[in-house]
């Protein structure tokens, strides 16, 4: 639910442009009606006696006690200057843009995979980090953590398939480290894998010698619906031996490796995300990994031709989520506030592929859509400059607050911080799921006891002001 701001009878003060609220609902027990309301700005949630939300929603504010008032303004539920908060929101992601201290870079080790995803957008080859590439990695991280103070250097490991390219993660991750630690600078790492040769050993050799604390893996379903989509080039299914691995690290009581699944969702496999739920519990998995959904979205190849249209996307996510955390799993309901929406929008943060080519999206490497040479590539090893302006990701903000998109008009922006600055530039709505079921995720949280201790009450009718 989106609210309108009425004209307020106190002149200075304004609804905020950047709640929002649930359906009205009534507690077991009790004649009382309220609502849930997310500031989105501060995070913070509000159960409100139904008549005070209609005051504050129709301007009233004169009848809202002082108290209540205060701590709204402090939340920013309330603001003195409605008109001027998309600006003080970007001015806020652009300050946490330029105060980071940490240090984001992508490695992409090889340009292999060996499945053949039928939404995959990229062109995969035998192609892998050469050891000049190396070097010029390692010269070019270290000049970086030379020019400006970093805490931390956080590498990811992505793909193609990061694991076909082990050798140069071997290779690179002592030097990755050593490079942090002479420039007072920890390191860390993860990695976004197919999960084929993620068996215990290596799981155990990333975790304990490379400083990787996390992996992502993707399972698009139970087995059928999972192998149908996500095969080995070779024909042959790949769910069975990436579980069995999944089940095999998790259960290793001292590998100090989170393990995070994740299922992408179009309409062939909307009806099994439940079925792949009870695999994963019925392996034991509940509280040992993560899991999380995401909609199909386009490589440069049409597959979100296939996707469920956002609304209905939403509705069946919430009960996916819920029907996850009555197997076990612990599932996120509400979203935080994100100044820093992802690596495009920060300057020194780059993917750099097997060929050496530099980018600022993971989403874009390899992709033949793009032509040759890839017209989002901003910038080559051989070469210390790079030309961020070959693509508008990195000013998203700035387009933001030139209305160039939907974002700039939206309650959740500083919730989702506008999400994909590729998606917007290329013509496609990038909203999150949340936008289209946020109330109802406030009522399912609070029907939970999600929220018991951060829940914020004020309670006050009419009649007691």
């Amino acid at each position: 639910m989106t609210v309108h701001s009425a004209q307020s009878d106190q002149p200075g003060l304004a609804l905020s442009r950047y709640v929002v609220a649930s359906e009205a609902f009534v507690e077991r027990g009790s004649e009382r009606v309220h609502r849930l309301v997310l500031a989105t700005r501060s995070g913070r949630i509000f159960r409100f006696d139904a008549t005070l939300w209609e005051d504050l929603c129709k301007g009233r504010f004169s009848r809202v006690p002082a108290p209540a008032i205060e701590r709204l303004i402090e939340a920013n539920l309330l603001v003195g200057d409605r008109t001027g908060e998309l600006a003080e929101v970007l001015r806020e992601n652009d300050a946490a843009i330029s105060k980071t201290t940490r240090l984001y870079q992508v490695i992409q080790p090889s340009a292999f995979c060996q499945l053949g995803c039928t939404y995959c957008g990229q062109t995969h080859s035998r192609r892998r980090l050469d050891e000049a590439n190396q070097k010029r990695i390692l010269e070019r991280i270290e000049r970086k953590l030379r020019n400006r103070r970093y805490d931390l250097l956080h590498v990811g490991w992505f793909g193609a398939e990061p694991l076909a390219g082990l050798a140069s993660l071997r290779a690179l991750s002592p030097c990755l480290k050593e490079i942090a630690s002479r420039h007072g600078a920890d390191y860390s790492a993860h990695i976004v894998t197919n999960g084929v040769k993620l068996d215990v050993a290596t799981a155990r050799e990333l975790a304990t010698e490379h400083n990787v604390q996390s992996a992502e893996i993707t399972l698009d379903g139970p087995a059928r619906e999972h192998d149908a989509r996500r095969f080995f080039k070779t024909g042959g299914p790949s769910f069975d031996r990436i579980l069995a691995n999944l089940i095999d690290v998790a259960r290793q009581p001292d590998l100090p490796l989170a393990l995070r699944i994740r299922c992408n969702v179009d309409a062939r496999n909307a009806h099994s995300v439940e079925q792949l739920i009870d695999v994963l519990a019925d392996a034991g998995l509940a509280g040992r990994i993560n899991v999380y959904f995401a909609p199909i979205h386009d490589w440069g190849n049409a597959a979100s031709d296939l996707a469920l249209a956002p609304e209905t996307y939403a509705r069946n996510e919430l009960d996916w989520t819920v029907y996850a955390m009555s197997r076990g799993f612990s599932m996120g309901l509400l979203p935080t506030r994100k100044k820093i929406v992802c690596m495009a929008v920060q300057p020194d943060s780059e993917v750099i592929d097997a060929y050496g080519n530099i980018f600022n999206c993971t989403e874009t490497p390899y992709v033949d859509a793009y032509g040759s040479p890839n017209r989002h590539r901003i910038g080559t090893l051989q070469h210390d400059d790079v030309n961020r302006s070959v693509n508008r990701f990195g000013v998203f903000n700035a387009d933001v607050a030139d209305g160039s998109y939907g974002c700039s008009k939206c309650p959740m922006l500083p919730v989702c911080g506008g999400a994909c600055p590729k998606s917007w530039n290329e013509g496609q709505a990038a909203c999150p799921s949340f936008k289209h079921n946020m109330p109802d995720r406030l009522l399912v949280a609070h029907a939970l006891s999600k929220l018991v201790d951060s829940l914020e009450e004020l309670e006050c009718s009419e009649e007691g002001v």
